[in-house]
């Protein structure tokens, strides 16, 4: 979890910085959330929650994302690390209700694994691209995440590698 709060910290930073209007969103079973704003306000609140928030895999980001549509605003960055095969239809139904989706997904495969499970991470790798074959077919915009130390390496002096950039 510490690389999807990472990749949320520094979408956070860049919205804060452009001054664009920000809010965090968490699916968690308490679905915690910031209040909308393009200030510094929303921008603490949003590091504190990150800093807090635990994943309890109670709920998935598709079904947060349809039960909210109407207060996410023109657009959503979404940050994803886990299998969620309802993600397809609710990018679909925002880009529908006519906001702007950016996914940004964890290639959490591609983290350094232990010695002999190669063919296991090939699987995952072939998976992880079939999922955002269909992000893209459902309109979103897709960047990747991924770096074979893991999450060390997303913090440390060496830097992550990202496929496509934000804004």
């Amino acid at each position: 979890m510490e690389d999807a709060v990472s990749a949320a910290a520094s979408v956070l930073r860049h919205l804060s910085r452009e001054r664009l209007p920000l809010r965090l969103l968490c699916a968690n079973a308490a679905v915690d959330a910031t209040e909308f704003g393009n200030d510094d306000a929303p921008y603490r609140e949003s590091m504190r929650l990150l800093a807090q928030v635990r994943a309890d895999g109670a709920r998935h980001l598709s079904e947060v994302l349809l039960e909210g549509r109407g207060a996410l605003g023109e657009g959503v960055v979404l940050v994803s690390r886990t299998r969620d095969a309802g993600l397809p239809a609710a990018v679909r139904s925002l880009r529908d209700a006519g906001l702007s989706v950016v996914v940004v997904a964890l290639a959490t495969y591609t983290y350094r694994t232990p010695p002999g499970t190669g063919g296991a991470a090939q699987g995952r790798g072939e998976e992880f691209t079939r999922s955002l074959g269909l992000l893209e077919a459902a309109g979103a915009t897709v960047r990747v995440i991924s770096h074979p130390t893991g999450v060390g390496g997303l913090s440390g002096s060496r830097r992550a590698v990202w496929t496509g950039g934000i804004g």
